[in-house]
């Protein structure tokens, strides 16, 4: 009966990984499937047993249970656990507790614990796997952790207090991130060295030591959608770039990260920042330095206690103590069509506060200037703090898809000027009036 129902189960996770991760070979006929623990006759005690026995696009069924193993994946198979709560490998303070060397791996309902000596729990050395449903926790430096590999998707996992990177990938290019949840790892939540082209979707990133998610001379990568909030707990930001060009960040919620919401530092160019939620990070919202060239628009910006967005060549943490070269000043960066919610800018630098060719600028809660001819841009530009800087064409409403009339207009110096003349017509009128009512209360 068992068996039926492992067949069952495996029957499902093809379909499902099939049908939502079209890099698995689905297209290849599926081979036997190995049995590790149960009590079925024929059953492996381990996985690497099973591994060592089976043969290419093999499925290896693990049955719930503690496997006290390091395993090693040198060839093509799908390796499915019962359930990824009760279903545990378990690297006893070993080494590596799972290395894949083989591509086409479909790694999928494990809970994975326990690494050591500065080891990952997953290390992938090969491309197009698929790492999904599995819990990966409690290891001695990194959860997962992908070199010299390209095309692996890792999906919907929990990836938690682990003591280096909950996820890190070296020179692996195309990689997809989706539907993870990365929280309370004491570096980085996931971080992409040298790894163009790579996706991070739909993921929940909390509570990660510093960064939630740090790119690093990565470029064209795309991460959206994603919940970052509480990272940053010692250094860097919600989303920490560092020369890494022509990536897009866009519709996430980067929420009371402990330092800066979106860090730019040190030749990022070319960057597209758009449609997130900046709110209410302990320091800066965002902090641009020494990079240029950067287009931030139709941010929600909001609460953030320092600065909604500061930008100068050199803050805190001082990187002189890093022995890292300053580069080049954070100038030509182009930003419009923000709302500035109960926040602030500050730019020291030489930095284009609107769009020139729409003529529109962004929203500034304390503008007060008036919009006479009724086109929901400012009359007068709003200065920016820290420098020269102006945006030439504020927003007479936050934007929300359209620029917006104000629902009245009100001229607050011709108010008071109209006022001041109204009463003293008043007193002219009631002079007399009073000097009659004198004469007459006299007699």
């Amino acid at each position: 009966m068992r068996g039926v129902i492992a067949l069952l189960v495996v029957g499902f996770l093809f379909v499902s990984i099939s049908v939502i991760y079209p890099t698995v070979r689905s297209e290849e006929p599926v081979g036997n499937i190995l049995y590790v623990g149960g009590s079925g006759s024929g059953n492996y005690s381990s996985i690497q047993g099973a591994i060592d026995n089976a043969s290419e696009v093999d499925t290896i069924f693990v049955y719930n249970g503690t496997y006290y193993e390091n395993v090693v994946v040198n060839k093509t198979v799908n390796l499915l656990g019962e359930n990824n709560i009760t279903t545990i490998i378990d690297g006893s303070n070993k080494g590596i507790v799972l290395e894949i060397n083989a591509g086409w791996v479909n790694i999928s309902g494990f809970t994975i614990k326990n690494s050591y000596n500065d080891s990952a729990a997953i290390e992938i050395n090969s491309n197009w796997n698929t790492i999904f449903n599995n819990i990966i926790t409690n290891n001695d430096l990194h959860g997962i952790y992908i070199s010299f590999s390209s095309n692996n998707t890792i999906s919907n996992n929990i990836i938690s207090n682990n003591l280096g990177m909950g996820l890190g990938l070296w020179e692996s290019p195309d990689t997809k991130i989706v539907e993870n949840t990365v929280i309370n790892n004491r570096y980085r939540g996931i971080d992409l060295t040298f790894s163009d082209n790579s996706i991070i979707l739909n993921n929940i990133i909390i509570g990660n030591n510093y960064s939630g998610i740090g790119l690093g001379s990565s470029d064209y990568c795309k991460i959206f959608g994603n919940n970052i909030s509480n990272n940053a707990g010692d250094y860097e930001a919600g989303v920490y770039l560092q020369g890494a060009e022509h990536n897009e960040i866009y519709n996430n919620s980067i929420i009371n990260n402990h330092l800066f919401g979106i860090e730019l530092f040190k030749g990022c160019s070319l960057n597209s920042i758009y449609l997130n939620d900046i709110l209410e990070n302990q320091d800066c919202g965002m902090i641009i330095t020494t990079s240029s060239n950067n287009e931030i628009y139709k941010n929600n910006i909001q609460d953030n206690k320092v600065a909604g967005i500061f930008v100068d060549d050199w803050f805190f943490p001082p990187r002189s103590d890093y022995g890292l070269d300053p580069g080049a000043p954070a100038s030509n960066n182009t930003i419009y069509l923000n709302n500035f919610l109960n926040d602030t800018a500050v730019d020291e630098l030489n930095n284009t506060w609107f769009n020139n060719t729409l003529k529109e600028g962004n929203y500034w809660y304390d503008y007060n200037g008036s919009d006479k001819n009724n086109d929901g841009i400012g009359d007068t530009p709003y200065n920016i703090p820290g420098g020269n800087n102006q945006d030439r064409y504020p927003l007479m409403m936050p934007y929300d898809g359209t620029i917006r009339l104000k629902e009245f207009y009100v001229d607050y110096g011709s108010v008071f000027t109209m006022l001041i003349i109204g009463m003293i017509i008043i007193i002219i009128f009631l002079l007399p009036i009073a000097y009659i009512w004198y004469k007459k209360g006299w007699r």
